[in-house]
């Protein structure tokens, strides 16, 4: 089997993993090392662009001094993966030497000696976020527009992997910040699946007297009692989150230790959820309810 076929053959296997979560930690490094071994090549990379800064960084190196480069970034008006970002084309160069575009001072940061380079676009919905290139081949031989064609199958598959990894990471930061938030209210905060309370923040253990563990898993209605029938208050509860976004009632609350709260509470759906789960936020008020008997 030829180069070209190999590329292709292992574009075609990796694009079909790239979804799956388990693969996003290491999914770039198995894409760049087995590419780098098809084309024959000293070292490879992944240049990403910092679109604040306008730089570029490497989000994988390997090779002699692929350490090193972890820590350097430049502009991306520099250098032949800038001028690939930039025109948006990949490059073939031989002889780096000979090419007014080479950016030496990579080389004098690393102490590696460039003499080749394969270099590729990253492209995602038509915007370059990057570039994919190779190193030096190891025998010393030209890179080729075969190369360039692997590299090209193989720079569609890197692009989605990255911005997976991308994702995730953004995701994640944004789903610390929200349990953060959530986890600094003075309210005991609950989410419901049909009915089943499926999540809780820690406040809930003061205000109602239940660890989170004994929580879960219990259904609302032994939480936030009514006077009317459960489906009276199931349809009340609909009707005002339709036409307000929310529902609001108090309760005679009894703790774990039987003592009893008045709690105030609010209720709010999660849209585009099927089942659909329902947001309680509740406060003891029963400091207040007293006074204002008074």
């Amino acid at each position: 089997m030829g180069e070209h076929n190999i590329g292709l053959c292992f574009h075609s296997n990796v694009a079909g993993k790239v979804s799956s979560p388990s693969e996003l930690s290491f999914l770039i490094d198995r894409i760049m090392r087995m590419t780098q071994k098809v084309l024959k090549a000293t070292a490879s990379s992944v240049l990403l662009i910092d679109s604040d800064k306008q730089d570029m960084f490497f989000e994988f190196a390997d090779g002699p001094v692929g350490g090193l480069l972890k820590e350097v970034t430049f502009s991306v008006q520099s250098g032949i993966a800038g001028w690939v970002v930039l025109n948006r084309e990949p490059a073939i160069v031989n002889d780096v030497a000979k090419d007014s575009r080479f950016y030496v001072d990579v080389d004098r940061a690393t102490g590696f000696v460039t003499k080749s380079i394969l270099c590729a676009p990253l492209k995602l919905r038509g915007r370059v976020i990057g570039v994919i290139e190779v190193l030096n081949k190891l025998d010393g031989s030209d890179f080729t527009e075969q190369d360039l064609e692997v590299l090209e199958a193989v720079a569609s598959t890197a692009a989605i992997a990255v911005a997976l990894k991308q994702a995730d990471k953004a995701l994640r930061a944004s789903t610390e910040h929200y349990s953060a938030l959530v986890e600094s209210l003075p309210d005991a905060v609950l989410e419901f699946r049909e009915g089943v309370v499926t999540w809780c923040n820690d406040r809930v253990e003061e205000i109602c007297g239940y660890p989170k563990d004994e929580l879960l898993g219990k259904n609302a209605s032994s939480l936030f009692s009514s006077e009317v029938s459960p489906s009276e208050f199931i349809e009340e509860v609909s009707t005002a989150i339709k036409e307000r976004g929310l529902f609001r009632g108090t309760t005679k609350f009894r703790k774990k230790d039987g003592t009893l709260v008045d709690i105030e509470y609010y209720l709010s759906q999660i849209v585009g959820r099927d089942p659909a789960d329902v947001i309680a936020v509740a406060r003891d008020i029963t400091e207040r309810k007293g006074a204002e008997e008074e």
